[in-house]
């Protein structure tokens, strides 16, 4: 990507035209939860509907009539966000000061990429609209020990499995990459499938709740639905439906697990 090629006399007037609407429309949607989110709660906030789609246009211009320029109002944005968290007197985060930063750069990325562009300020809208959801996941839904177990799967994801060898040892007999890349796979499809439970755990999903049971561990979910036909809790023609359903979801796990390794197993 040649930024040094960005100039207003490379551009027709209407490409020009479709780079500032663009980026205001950006910095409206932006701005537009932004100031929900500010009379929703009743707070004070240094940047509203207004000062967004302007950020946004500023981007846009700065960089439109060189990339100097360009990165002179980036530092222009960085002292008003910097001023902003200074002169609070609470802490009310900084959402709203990373978010108009981000803005700023989006604004100037219509230049090169509207679709990119305008897919970062919905995704930007997103996180921002996301949060008493992630506050109330973060805090409430995950318990101590999911969130361990997850941090413990991402570190063989991101950089346990990375750093393996993938040479075989011992006479081409083990292969430590394909070993944890087993591990790792079953331990990615439990977790799916534990999430899936938390999710249907409800009267009406039983049987889809059985299902994500069931790549846990389906002699657990057997034995489970067998007690409680036993105890009267519920009839046994529907609880053996989810027994079945359950033994069929191992199945599967076995089958997404030897595709992972290998596909080439499956084929022979």
């Amino acid at each position: 990507m040649d930024f040094s090629a960005v100039f207003i006399n490379s551009f027709a007037l209407s490409d020009v035209l479709i780079t500032l609407a663009s980026a205001l429309g950006c910095g409206l949607l932006i701005g537009l939860e932004r100031e929900r989110s500010k009379q929703r709660e009743n707070q004070q906030s240094f940047a509203g509907l207004r000062s967004f789609a302007i950020c946004a246009l500023l981007g846009a211009i700065c960089f439109l009539f060189g990339v100097n320029i360009g990165i002179v109002g980036a530092f222009i944005i960085g002292g008003i966000v910097i001023f902003s968290m200074k002169s609070q007197t609470e802490d009310v985060g900084s959402t709203t000061e990373l978010a108009f930063v981000m803005t700023y750069f989006i604004g100037a990325m219509c230049l090169w990429n509207t679709p990119l562009a305008a897919g970062l300020a919905v995704l930007l809208t997103i996180i921002l609209m996301t949060k008493h959801p992630m506050h109330s996941i973060a805090g409430k839904w995950i318990t101590e020990a999911e969130f361990k177990d997850g941090i413990f799967l991402l570190a063989l994801i991101l950089i346990a499995l990375p750093l393996t060898p993938n040479t075989p040892l011992w006479g081409a007999v083990l292969n430590p990459y394909i070993i944890l890349k087993l591990v790792t796979l079953i331990l990615a499809v439990q977790a799916l499938a534990h999430i899936a439970k938390r999710l249907l755990n409800t009267k009406n999903a039983m049987i889809l709740s059985a299902i994500a049971s069931g790549f846990v561990s389906s002699t657990a979910t057997v034995a489970s639905l067998g007690m409680e036909v036993r105890a009267g809790r519920a009839l046994a023609k529907p609880n053996a439906g989810a027994a079945l359903m359950s033994c069929i979801a191992t199945l599967l796990q076995l089958l997404i697990i030897v595709a992972g390794v290998s596909i080439l197993w499956l084929k022979t």
